[in-house]
This record gives structure tokens, sequence and C-alpha cells, in this order.
């Protein structure tokens, strides 16, 4: 069967933002290393977890007017060494809400870990 994609409003991308928004609401932003699964409903595989950042209670204003959500930035101590590759965005109950790959940075256990705001555009 082929699918055919879905075309949006802006109201409709600016609803799906703000849903994302509280979504990660007390959720987590989780970086790893090695490759990311095939999907966020894919378990994690065995790999690195370098470190565990919390999004702020309002990790963003709405969307409604500009079409892009940027959620908050990051900051956390590392629990391991590595090199970042890629985070996984979960809501406050832990179920997974999206995968991203990251540019690849090195993260140092104890030390700070940045991560910039997070940026996310439709139409």
């Amino acid at each position: 069967m082929a699918y055919a994609p879905m075309k949006f409003s802006d109201l409709a991308g600016d609803l799906m933002l703000d849903a994302l928004s509280s979504a990660t609401s007390g959720g987590t932003f989780t970086l790893y290393t090695g490759s990311p699964p095939a999907s966020p409903m894919t378990p994690v595989p065995p790999q690195r977890l370098l470190a565990r950042l919390a999004f702020d209670p309002t990790p963003a204003p709405a969307a409604s007017t500009g079409h892009t959500l940027v959620l908050s930035a990051l900051t956390r101590s590392a629990e391991a060494s590595g090199r970042a590759t890629w985070g996984r965005a979960s809501n406050a109950a832990g179920a997974p809400l999206f995968d991203m790959p990251l540019e690849g940075f090195d993260v140092e256990a104890d030390a700070p870990v940045y991560v910039a705001p997070i940026e996310v555009r439709h139409g």
C-alpha cells in the first residue's frame, strides 16, 4: 500500500509544536554514544549513556505565531566520558518522544554539559 504525504496547515503545525512543548515539560534529553535505534519506539541498544539533562517545567514558549518551537538550553554534569552522537527526548514519565542526531562532541565525566536550544520548525 502506498502512502501519500500529509500536508498540514500552519494552525495544525503550530498545534503539534505546542503539544511537543507540553510533552517535554519535566522530561529529559539523554545523550548517548554510538548509533541511534531505528525509531524512538525502539529501546536504546547497549551503548554508553553520557548525560541525562532535565527539561524545564516550561521548556518552550508557544509556537503559535512563529511556526518554530525552541526548547530551552540544557546544562548538567556528565555521567560518563565519550563522544555524544545522538540524543533522545522523553516525557516526565520516561516515554520516548523523539531521537535526534548530534554533530558529535566530547563529554567528560563530572564536567558540565551544555546542549544549545533545540529548534523544531514546520511549514
